[in-house]
């Protein structure tokens, strides 16, 4: 291999490398943001790391949300929380999860909802639904986003069919992008994902905050039937092979090494 060839190899893996070590947003999200948002599902202990791989039967109660390192502790924020892989008329569509604004942080603790906070919004939000992905529609993305909540936040007129009473249809093909631009809300602070799979055939329901429930698939698909096994360079969901993004990102910074060598 010639000098520039090799260069611009690895050029273009350092590149990756480096976007998928720093993405804390499934890929094919349309927000990417740096700083990890600590989410951490206390009734049952799972802490989620991006990527991670996590049975829905440990998610029915909401989790609970931490700060990155260097964000403002005097902030108020919002979060939302959205399924990127809905299946509608055979293609993936989004499903708004959860839309919790008024968080601000607790002294040495997570994020809490203040509703007399600065910039606080009247905007009662959407409660959260546990993830409930229908058996044979594969792995889910859920993504959590937290935004600085500025003073001229609102819902619109076009999203005010998502707060409460809501029923799971008004949250299906929710535009995080759109409802960001239109509401006035801020810069992305910090995020984080998780995946989930139906590995029992059976949707779950959520007693969380009175939350509705959602099965997040408007079509069917084949029928896999998943049973999780651990193992080196991932789990295996009956022959399908998940690798972590660390995995991932070790493998590419493997490969770089090899290219300067040869």
């Amino acid at each position: 291999m010639d000098g520039a060839m090799r260069n611009m190899l690895l050029i273009f893996f350092a590149t990756l490398f480096a976007a998928m070590a720093g993405a804390q947003t499934a890929p094919g999200f349309p927000i990417s943001v740096i700083s990890n948002l600590g989410v951490l599902y206390a009734s049952t202990n799972k802490t989620v790391t991006p990527g991670i791989v996590l049975p829905q039967q440990d998610l029915a109660n909401a989790p609970v949300f931490y700060l990155p390192s260097g964000a403002l502790t005097n902030g108020t924020y919002t979060m939302i929380m959205i399924d990127q892989d809905v299946l509608q008329n055979n293609a993936r569509t989004t499903f708004l999860h959860w839309f919790q604004p008024n968080l601000v942080a607790s002294p040495g603790g997570p994020l809490v909802v203040q509703p007399n906070a600065a910039n606080a919004s009247t905007a009662p939000g959407a409660p959260y639904i546990t993830p409930s992905p229908p058996a044979g529609s594969g792995f889910h993305n859920y993504n959590f986003v937290l935004f600085a909540q500025t003073q001229n936040f609102t819902v619109p007129a076009l999203y005010a069919s998502i707060d409460p009473p809501v029923d799971g249809s008004a949250r299906i093909g929710f535009n995080i992008t759109d409802f960001v631009a239109q509401s006035g809300l801020g810069s992305p602070v910090a995020a984080n994902y998780m995946r989930v799979i139906n590995a029992t055939g059976t949707a779950l329901t959520s007693t969380a905050n009175a939350s509705p429930t959602a099965n997040t698939s408007l079509t069917s698909t084949p029928s896999v039937t998943s049973t999780p096994s651990n193992g080196a360079g991932g789990r295996t969901y009956d022959g399908l092979r998940v690798f972590y993004l660390s995995e991932l990102t070790a493998s590419a910074g493997i490969f770089i090494v090899c290219l300067w060598m040869a």
